[in-house]
């Protein structure tokens, strides 16, 4: 192991019908949630334009409570996850919209946060009857 290794995080992103991890693409993954943080983003013109890190005060210094924008920020929640199909448990980033809040809330809700933690998790992509995509958590 190297301790001074400064490899960039990856990130787990959504393209098409498929969650893409560098150059893989996967319909479903085995993780474990680590930790989540509410965040912030605002965008204007394709730009990111805002970005609160925790919700809470933008790094501009405006308290999101009081920002005349705040009704076009876009609420998230940004999952640390250990990705568990690469055979050695590798961490990763993904920011989770709003629309794939319930299932993941579900879980925290009936097993606990703590419970949750010490699980293997399913992530899926579904479409639901008017054809909008979200991201269902299960356990694995």
């Amino acid at each position: 192991m190297n301790y001074f290794d400064d490899a960039a995080l990856a990130y787990l992103s959504i393209h098409g019908d498929t969650f893409a991890l560098d150059e893989q693409t996967f319909t479903s993954l085995r993780v474990m949630l680590v930790g989540l943080v509410p965040i912030r983003k605002r965008f204007a013109g394709g730009e990111l334009a805002c970005y609160a890190p925790d919700a809470q005060r933008s790094n501009s210094g405006i308290y999101c409570a009081f920002c005349p924008h705040r009704r076009e920020c876009q609420r998230k929640l940004r999952l640390q996850l250990l990705y568990l199909d690469a055979g050695e448990p590798r961490p990763v980033l993904f920011e989770l919209n709003r629309s794939s809040f319930g299932t993941l809330r579900a879980l925290v809700t009936t097993r606990g946060l703590e419970q949750l933690q010490t699980e293997i998790l399913s992530m899926r992509l579904i479409y639901d009857e008017l054809g909008h995509r979200r991201i269902e958590f299960s356990l694995a």
